[in-house]
């Protein structure tokens, strides 16, 4: 799984307070908060993102050599750059989409993918992939990252950001 030069600090699998502020812990998984995110993100320079995934044993990667969280007056929208990886391009799908959450209904769909789902994320209308949803759960309600796992939940997910 590990690619030469790679040295990421990492946030990792994460559920979501509805204010996006964060820290939140929950049952061991953490959520920086995406006010953070932002505040990381928009302090200069430029940042890649690396979400690390375990599937039925098999670790895999995908990497984006941009990562950007916009602030709360545009709903923390995404902005991921190029992919390469082994578990298939993910967040492509969730590129310049608004971060929703059960109270702050931002995505495409009629109903709210977060409260379907089981925890915010950049929807739109829904997935490809959450790393919010509910560790184990299948029916596209668990942690998933389609192009590895379809619907599944895969066992391990971490994102972790990098100045460049």
């Amino acid at each position: 799984m590990e690619e030469a030069g790679s040295s990421f600090s990492g946030v990792s699998k994460v559920t979501l307070t509805s204010t996006g502020t964060g820290p939140n812990i929950n049952n061991g998984d953490f959520w920086l908060g995406n006010d953070k995110l932002h505040a990381i993100t928009s302090s200069g320079g430029s940042y890649e993102l690396r979400v690390e995934l375990t599937y039925k044993g098999k670790g895999a990667y995908a990497h984006y050599d941009e990562f950007f969280v916009a602030d709360e007056s545009e709903n923390y929208k995404l902005k991921v750059g190029s992919y390469r990886g082994t578990a298939g391009d993910g967040l492509a799908y969730h590129n310049d989409r608004p971060f929703t959450t059960k109270d702050r209904d931002n995505d495409e769909w009629g109903g709210n993918c977060a409260t379907d789902s089981g925890g915010g994320w950049w929807f739109g209308a829904c997935d490809h992939a959450d790393l919010n949803g509910n560790w184990g759960a299948g029916s596209d309600k668990g942690v998933e990252w389609q192009p590895l796992a379809g619907g599944d939940s895969v066992a391990f997910a971490e994102m972790k950001i990098r100045r460049m």
